[in-house]
């Protein structure tokens, strides 16, 4: 259980930080494709800081690829189902991650942007 809270609670960091320097309402966001940037430094931030514990998939794709090889290249129950059956965490708790950094996002800050609010009123008239 660990590991998964773990997961989730780095993916929906990641998520959070790419909703937050990708929006358009966004008056502070790098410009000029600074952006790719500014993420790749989020995800050595939380490698860094907090990569430690579980791995940080962060991303199915990132554990289960290379997990799969490793199992057709004759690791066998080392890599599936792996050590107390792990193998699953690193691809449900990213998803739930995603949805919770996603949402997280959605309702505390984007409802709250000045430049949202400017532009919805200009709307309006």
């Amino acid at each position: 259980m660990h590991a998964f809270g773990d997961e989730i609670i780095l993916t929906a960091f990641l998520i959070f930080g790419i909703f937050a320097i990708t929006e358009q309402y966004n008056e502070m966001a790098p410009g000029a494709n600074a952006g790719a940037l500014m993420i790749g430094f989020l995800v050595a931030l939380i490698g860094a800081s907090m990569g430690y514990l579980e791995a940080w998939a962060l991303n199915p794709a990132r554990d289960f690829g290379p997990r799969l090889f490793c199992f057709l290249a004759g690791w066998g129950a080392s890599a599936l189902p792996s050590p107390q059956s792990y193998w699953w965490i690193p691809i449900v708790a990213p998803l739930l991650g995603g949805l919770v950094g996603g949402g997280t996002y959605q309702l505390l800050i984007l409802p709250f942007l000045p430049a949202r609010q400017k532009a919805l009123d200009a709307a309006k008239t």
